[in-house]
């Protein structure tokens, strides 16, 4: 009933016949435009008497009668015959007709315009004497006259093209001696030269890039000199020869305004944070950047790095608007490479790298000094020892394996793991068909068993030119991903790491006789259980596919049709073996589960995206419009199945079919989910003199995740561009190479991630007991609340362009200001109200922030090289809390809302920490004795806490708010490189000036001073002695005490601040070395280039803040994924490019 609901309201399945109708429709009346254009042009009457009268007159005069222009291609109009006219009312067409007699030449009218061309046929035969067929051969070079191979090189006249060789030559046979040539190449300003038998050397000059770019925008392109709203191109050069398997962790650093944290190094992870100008950073509803590969929402990782022509980030609402619902968040428009005309072209890339374990510098006390450090711990902790002198000699430069001499509890996890990426892919073409087709294979090793990646992916790209007026692009792209983890049913993987690294070091890793030794701490052994309990198989097979046919209906007006899909299937595979423990005998003395389970599951999703457009374009003058206006449905349905089993007869069947069970051993689940939205979008662009630019556009929304009242939004923009480099007060000013001004407003909406937020869920899963047995039950879901829309968010942006001395320094300066209203989520609501909170409109948030990027690119001898650097930083406030929330005179005015160590506080920024305030540590007794009272067990070197009330305790009325956030602040990037005489050199630095957090969270911290525990040998070398009772020491005293019973400990503390560091970091994330073998070499070899480079991968990182092994990036708190173990590893890697 539900999905017939949402469907009648928002474009259903039924979709596509309307869509189809509406296009008949469309054709219907687009021929008879067509036709009612070329009736009305023969219909004109041309009335003109004179003799001896030239082409060109004759057309000046039939301008004047009728406002046709005459376009001359290729030929000179004065060269013809004169001729005698005489016409009294006579259509165009039979004026033509009668006046192009006996002349060499055709014409034909198009959108109110006369095209005359030669007539070859008769050219030929009156000319043949003068013009012969050729041979031809040149070559192209640059400035330098260095070769430029895969230079295009066309007849004008006929489109025969050809590409240079390696060394820039090419040749051309049968050619017209006449013909004029288009010599062209990526990034050099094409020229146009007469044929000839020997041409000699082409010389082509670089052109001026920043100003020449095409920028891929909302449903479009434009020059990039010509953008009004903030959009950032991201250099995609920065990502070859780099051993990253997913797309987004090779971003870091490249582009301001743009925050991706990369949380994990574990294979086939994603960067988990991916945030632009902070607008999903701990925001109520989700609110992620929408990402569109080729014009197909999809995952930024869900396309091959390789395969990537431009990246644009969509940052301001002018820009973003054109998407709507979704883009609150920015958008990213990714552009895959498309293939070009001339011979095909192969390229063959290898890259082998190596993985260095982040937790090679996690140092472990050997196990003496461990003993040593707990008979300390207890001597503060007023106990006696722990160890005598005879304990500790077994263990001091022990030979015995099961006395062993340093922890064995992180020799397990791999030191290195092996990191591989092929590619290869072809293009070439003619211009009427031209194609790009790409494969690619990545596999990725992990530091523990059961633990790695691989992934296929395939990309084919066509052009297809059917007709003068109709042209065909096509984009297929299949991914397929195999994961393997460790069983689920082991427990999670940072438990069983964490428990390892914790695990005492006089405990042996293994028995006597080899065996693993699970008479632990645990009851386990962590590496027995990761490599021997099982694994969890993870199927990925992702397919995208879009046609796009577009139609010149008349000159200037094109019809635009896309027609898209993604395609999702997934499988999931668990088996938890039932693996014995066995004594040094040999003999099983347990297991570590009672039954194997198995569970298995499988989905899929299609998603379908439907766009019509009408494109237009005019250029008069010193004038140029461009409109474009259509509509756009998008849905998505998604299935997924499930089913487990307990008592299998092995550990080998990891069917569920295989089960012997019955029962409640038996379970299953099925769940579908589907969504939609419709839209009607516009957009508009002027420009006065390429120097005054304006646009405006609008797109209107109805989503089926609102209920039908509130269904619909409209979201407008504007913006505004000033070239002030094109003003005469200006243009005198030799060292000014690009200024430009821009302005913009818009509004964007976001529709939250809940699928069905206005109905009122039902569950049926719940089993309660009425009279001897178990009956099924129905249950409500949270209220529904029928008021929920769209949350809206309001940006103002005001961004410089420039460029100095011929654009060898260039960049931009951003400010913007959002308010976003109506935030979607479920708000904090007391116990009293008796649910959970319906999802509603809530917040009120305003984020204002800054972006500047600069380059410098200049040349020294032989030497090139580039410097950029970026940095951008936004800061939010909470406006209101919606009426939800409770005054406190320690907060000031307003609403706050407090939940466990951070609050909401309306007038303050986002994610504040609410916590105990603290004074470094007490120094003796008579600190402790003088301070209010905390706990009786607290000694001297515990922290410090601070009775804020002043009434002689601690307690949690002593907590206070503290204006530092764990919101990243002041994102920035360094990337630079040169080139010399084959030679390159990159670099890539990314970081993060400032981001608060408790270090004593879980993650990597471990166990702090914690003496019954394995201690890091950092936490024991900064601890608080009694021979330096130092009160900032940055670790307290050592102890023994596991857990205290209340939240003021050393251990165990509440959120205080002598826990609190701040993380920034400076991390050089790629640095590459390059090699490119000269061309007379390869030439040898039939080889067009060759390549060799060495990468390196998270170099090092610096991080001031803070002493303890803890990737700045990682998750500090606990997580399943085990991320805090898994800090990004550095990558040593080796590559091999070649192109045929």
């Amino acid at each position: 009933m539900y999905k017939n609901y949402t469907n009648n309201v928002c474009w259903p399945d039924r979709l596509l016949p309307k869509i189809l109708l509406i296009m008949k429709l469309t054709m219907v009346l687009l021929i008879a435009t067509i036709m009612q254009v070329s009736a009305t042009g023969f219909a004109q009457k041309i009335t003109l008497k004179q003799n001896d009268i030239s082409l060109v007159q004759l057309f000046n005069a039939i301008r004047k009668q009728t406002g046709y222009n005459v376009l001359w291609i290729g030929i000179d109009a004065g060269n013809f015959k004169r001729i005698n006219v005489d016409f009294n009312n006579v259509p165009l067409n039979e004026v033509l007709k009668k006046s192009f007699e006996n002349q060499p030449l055709v014409y034909e009218i198009e959108n109110r315009t006369v095209i005359v061309t030669k007539n070859k046929r008769d050219f030929v035969n009156n000319n043949k004497d003068a013009y012969v067929d050729i041979d031809i051969r040149g070559r192209v070079v640059d400035a330098e006259g260095k070769p430029l191979p895969g230079a295009s090189v066309k007849v004008k006249s006929i489109g025969k093209a050809v590409i240079t060789d390696i060394d820039g030559s090419f040749q051309l046979k049968g050619i017209d001696e006449g013909a004029i040539l288009e010599i062209s190449f990526v990034g050099y300003v094409g020229v146009e030269i007469k044929a000839s038998k020997d041409l000699g050397n082409i010389v082509l000059k670089l052109s001026d890039a920043k100003l020449d770019e095409i920028v891929v925008v909302g449903y479009g392109k434009q020059k990039k000199t010509n953008l009004t709203s903030a959009i950032t191109v991201v250099n995609t050069e920065r990502l070859e020869n780099r051993s990253i398997p997913k797309l987004s962790t090779g971003l870091q650093g490249l582009t301001p305004g743009v925050n991706i944290r990369q949380q994990t190094g574990r294979p086939g992870y994603a960067a988990s944070t991916f945030d632009i100008r902070g607008a999903s950073m701990g925001t109520f509803s989700s609110n992620p950047p929408l990402v569109l590969i080729d014009g197909i929402v999809d995952d930024i990782n869900n396309v091959n790095p390789n395969d990537v022509d431009q990246i644009s980030i969509l940052k301001d609402a002018a820009a973003a608007s054109i998407y709507g619902s979704r883009s609150t968040g920015g958008v990213v428009l990714i552009t895959t490479k498309r293939g070009s005309s001339g011979a095909p072209t192969v390229s063959f890339s290898s890259i082998l790298g190596f993985q260095n374990r982040p937790l090679n510098n996690y140092k472990l006390l050997n196990t003496a000094e461990w003993m040593r450090a707990n008979n300390e711990a207890a001597h503060l902790d007023g106990s006696p020892d722990v160890f005598s002198a005879t304990d500790i000699a077994k263990y001091d430069n022990s030979t015995d394996t099961q006395f062993p001499v340093n922890s064995q509890w992180a020799d397990w996890i791999k030191k290195s793991a092996i990191q591989q990426n092929h590619n290869i892919n072809i293009k070439g073409g003619t211009e009427k068909l031209n194609f790009y087709g790409s494969a690619g294979y990545v596999k990725q090793g992990g530091f523990v068993a059961n633990d790695d990646y691989r992934k296929m992916n395939f990309l084919l790209n066509l052009n297809y030119k059917a007709t003068s007026r109709l042209e065909i692009s096509t984009n297929v792209s299949y991914i397929k991903e195999d994961v393997t983890r460790p069983a689920t049913g082991i427990g999670d993987t940072y438990a069983i790491l964490r428990n390892s690294l914790m695990t005492i070091p006089t405990t042996p890793f293994r028995l006597a006789n080899g065996d693993y030794n699970n008479a632990t701490m645990w009851g386990n052994n962590p590496a027995y259980l990761i490599e021997n309990g099982g694994n969890g198989l993870y199927d990925y097979d992702l397919l995208r596919m879009g046609l796009t046919a577009k139609y010149k209906i008349i000159e200037g007006l094109s019809l635009r049709y896309t027609t898209a899909a993604n395609m999702n299937f997934s499988a999931f595979n668990n088996i938890n073996k039932k693996i014995p423990y066995r004594n040094n005998d040999g003999v099983i003395y347990g297991y570590n589960i009672a039954d194997v389970s198995v569970s298995e599951s499988w989905s899929k999703s299609l998603y379908l995206n439907n766009q019509l457009m009408l494109d237009y374009n005019k250029q008069w003058k010193e004038h140029t419009l461009t409109m474009m206006a259509g509509v756009t449905s998008e849905d998505q349905r998604a299935d997924n199945i499930s089913a487990s089993a307990t008592q299998f007869p092995n550990n080998e069947i990891r069917e569920v079919a295989g089960t012997t069970g019955t029962g409640n051993q038996i379970s299953g689940s099925s769940s579908a989910t589907d969504w939609s939205i419709a839209s009607v979008i516009g957009r508009l662009n002027y420009a006065y003199k390429n120097k005054y630019l304006l646009e405006t556009s609008l797109r209107y929304d109805g989503s089926s995740r609102f209920s039908p009242n509130r269904r619909w939004g409209l979201f407008p923009s504007v913006s505004a561009g000033w070239r002030l480099v094109e003003e005469n007060f200006l243009r005198n000013v030799n060292f000014l190479s690009d200024l430009k001004l821009r302005a913009s407003w818009g509004e964007l909406g976001n529709q939250g991630t809940s699928l069905y937020p206005f109905a009122q869920n039902v569950s049926t899963a719940g089993r309660y007991a009425f009279g001897n047995s178990l009956t099924a039950v129905a249950t409500l879901g949270a209220p529904a609340y029928l008021g929920l829309t769209w949350e809206k968010k309001k940006t103002t942006n005001i961004g410089l362009d420039f460029g100095f001395f011929k654009n060898r320094l260039s960049g931009s300066f951003d400010y913007f200001y959002d308010r976003t209203r109506g935030i979607i989520g479920s708000p904090t609501v007391p116990s009293t109200f008796g649910a959970s909170a319906p999802v509603q409109n809530t917040y009120v948030i305003n984020n204002r922030g800054f972006e500047f990027d600069i380059k410098w690119s200049d040349k020294i001898g032989s030497i090139k090289y580039f410097v950029g650097f970026n940095l951008s930083d936004s800061r939010d406030e909470v406006i209101s809390l919606g009426g939800i929330g409770t005054t406190d005179s320690r907060f000031g005015n307003g609403l706050v809302q407090l939940s466990g160590s951070s609050y909401l506080h309306e007038g303050e920024a986002r994610n504040h920490f609410y916590l105990y305030k603290t004074n470094g540590l007490f120094v003796d007794q008579n600190e402790i004795n003088n301070h209010a009272f905390i706990s009786s067990l607290t000694r001297p070197g515990d922290i410090s806490f601070t009775d804020i009330n002043g009434d002689g305790k601690l307690t949690p009325a002593d907590m206070v708010g503290d204006k530092r956030t764990s919101t990243p602040h002041y994102f920035y990037g360094f990337n630079m490189g040169l080139e010399f005489k084959g030679f390159d050199l990159s670099a890539v630095i990314s970081g993060v000036g400032q981001r608060w957090d408790f270090r004593n969270n879980g993650g990597t911290y471990l166990t702090g001073v914690r003496a019954s525990l394995a201690i890091m040998q950092g936490n024991y070398d900064n601890r608080w002695t009694e021979a330096n009772p130092n009160k900032w020491a940055d670790q307290p005293r050592l102890t023994q005490n596991n857990w205290i019973a209340n939240s003021y400990s050393t251990l165990v503390s509440a959120p205080n601040e002598y826990h609190l560091r701040n993380f920034a970091y400076l991390r050089v994330k790629n640095l590459q070395l390059g090699y490119t073998l000269p061309v007379a070499f390869t030439k040898g070899l039939a080889l067009s280039k060759v390549r060799l480079n060495t990468t390196m991968e998270n170099v090092f990182t610096l991080t001031p803040g803070y002493k303890e092994n803890i990737d700045p990036e990682s998750v500090l708190n606990f997580t399943s994924d085990g991320s805090a173990f898994f800090g990004q590893p550095r990558v040593i890697s080796f590559g091999l490019s070649v192109t045929f």
